[in-house]
């Protein structure tokens, strides 16, 4: 069974916790791992690497580095599915507090005689 990027990712920094880590060497291991598999290059395991951290399971320690923490992983349900959400999203008659109360944008524009004012 082949792994996916996302599992040769995980299976990299699992053997390094703690240790940080820029894109580069990291990347350059889940390829060679890839071609062992694979006849052709990953695509994009960047893109992994901060979906990842998007999720929770990568620390982003500066811009390009990453790490592995095992106790600080969130462990966490499915906010979308949890009842919980559903409770909270029902009872607020299905609106978001946050479009509500946020002014639309405008953009001002100079002319020579007038300003002019467009919602964007």
């Amino acid at each position: 069974m082949t792994r996916s990027i996302r599992d040769l990712l995980f299976e990299f920094f699992s053997k390094h916790p703690n240790q940080e880590f820029e894109h580069g060497p990291v990347v350059d291991w889940v390829t060679e791992q890839w071609l062992l598999e694979h006849d052709t290059p990953p695509r994009d395991p960047w893109r992994s690497i901060r979906a990842l951290h998007q999720e929770g399971v990568l620390i982003k320690v500066r811009k390009g580095v990453y790490k592995y923490d095992p106790q600080a992983v969130i462990h966490r349900e499915d906010v979308w599915d949890s009842a919980a959400f559903s409770s909270i999203f029902l009872a607020s008659s299905f609106s978001c507090s946050q479009a509500e109360s946020t002014p639309a944008h405008t953009q001002v524009t100079q002319t020579d005689s007038q300003t002019v004012r467009r919602k964007v």
